[in-house]
């Protein structure tokens, strides 16, 4: 930043950079040395990481349990079954393909309606089949393997469906033994109590499962809310620490550049008449506008601090024009006031008319002014070693541009 000092020989005042400025200069700047930063995550695609672990993972673990349940079951009571080992081992082909389906279903993420329904009607079918040819005494016992599985395979295959369609499934499967017991005339209380019993026992472990599925998918939806939470409070904290430090920054420049101009004002080693002197007041008009004018949230900053200048000296009467070619890069703060300092300080010293050129390549910016007045006290080099600034002088022209192109 550019401050003012009263010249030791001359008696003119002299633009002289401010000491703290290059060294500071990527501390304030974004992305610079000193800069916070946070990981630019989008908040909902933590969210949707969190539930697909969760629910995956659980999901895979009823996989690998029905298909234990499946295999376990039949290995130990089909040999003993009378409906023939072909007809076995098609109702276990069956409960296998439902779990691998799910499987396959589960680790895409995808979720699934018809064939759902459509598999919950393959399970009951093959074990009506299956469970039609058993005899009374095995209705309900170990040898009725597929009685015991079905609760797993069906929560594995109903997984994402709503509650009351799992229930309607064990109530399905309780109600096929009650109908083969029916058809064969044996509806007892000798039989029925031990039934009931055993239908208890196969269905409460597959019922839990079922239960805490939307449980879990609740805590997902909850951790997905406590991250998106985090986010949103992260990203304030890290918005409000950087407006401080801006603030802080501005407030350094103007007690750097205006405040010994006010000073010397106020103490009479300034003349007020001094042409000097009101052109380095027009210099640092213009310059706490544009200071004013970075906290403002436009969509072309640049273009913004530049019109807060030349309002300033429009003003005083001078006719100024703006042209601009090409698209204008987003450019971090520091970085706007190393472009925007000398041209500026060139447009305030103008007396009747300028005009601003601002041309924008892909990897490139340049800013000039041309203005019809003297070109006033020098103003102090960027500090940059990526930008460049050149001035011309005629008789009552000015010629000032800084150019920006990054190594």
């Amino acid at each position: 930043m550019t401050g003012w000092r009263l010249g030791s020989r001359s008696g003119t005042w002299l633009a002289v950079a401010d000491p703290a400025g290059p060294e500071t200069a990527g501390q304030d700047e974004p992305g610079g040395a000193g800069q916070q930063t946070f990981p630019q995550t989008d908040p909902a695609q933590l969210g949707r990481l969190a539930s697909s672990d969760y629910l995956r993972n659980y999901s895979l673990g009823m996989v690998l349990v029905a298909v234990v349940v499946c295999l376990a079951n039949f290995l130990s009571a089909a040999p003993g079954q009378p409906a023939g080992g072909q007809l076995n081992l098609l109702c276990l082909l069956v409960y296998l393909a439902a779990v691998a389906c799910s499987a396959a279903r589960i680790l895409r993420g995808s979720q699934w309606r018809t064939l759902a329904w459509s598999w919950l009607a393959a399970l009951l079918l093959s074990s009506v089949v299956l469970r039609s040819q058993l005899p009374v005494v095995q209705i309900g016992s170990g040898a009725d393997w597929s009685f015991g599985a079905f609760g797993f395979v069906a929560a594995v295959v109903l997984f994402g469906q709503p509650l009351a369609v799992m229930v309607a499934a064990l109530i399905a499967n309780s109600c096929i033994g009650l109908g083969v017991l029916a058809a064969l005339g044996h509806l007892d209380q000798q039989t029925l109590v031990p039934y009931a019993a055993t239908t208890v026992g196969v269905s409460v472990f597959p019922l839990a499962a079922a239960i805490f599925y939307p449980q879990l998918v609740r805590v997902a939806r909850l951790a997905a809310q406590d991250i998106r939470g985090r986010q949103a409070l992260l990203a304030q904290e890290l918005k409000a620490s950087q407006v401080a430090a801006d603030r802080a920054h501005r407030s350094a420049a103007i007690e750097m550049s205006a405040a010994p101009l006010l000073q010397a004002l106020a103490d009479s080693s300034a003349d007020p008449q001094d042409p000097q002197i009101q052109t380095a007041a027009r210099i640092e008009s213009a310059r706490l506008r544009r200071l004013f004018a970075e906290v403002d949230e436009v969509g072309d900053p640049l273009l913004h601090e530049v019109r807060a200048s030349m309002d300033a000296v429009e003003r005083h009467g001078v006719a100024v024009t703006l042209e601009t070619r090409g698209p204008i890069p987003g450019l971090p703060v520091m970085l706007r006031r190393a472009l925007l300092e000398a041209p500026m300080s060139t447009l305030a010293s103008a007396v009747g008319s300028a005009r601003i050129v601002i041309i924008a390549g892909p990897r490139s910016l340049s800013i000039s002014v041309v203005t019809d007045g003297s070109p006033g006290p020098a103003p102090a080099p960027p500090g940059r070693p990526d930008t460049t600034t050149t001035t011309t002088t005629a008789e009552n022209v000015t010629w000032t541009q800084t150019s920006w192109e990054p190594a």
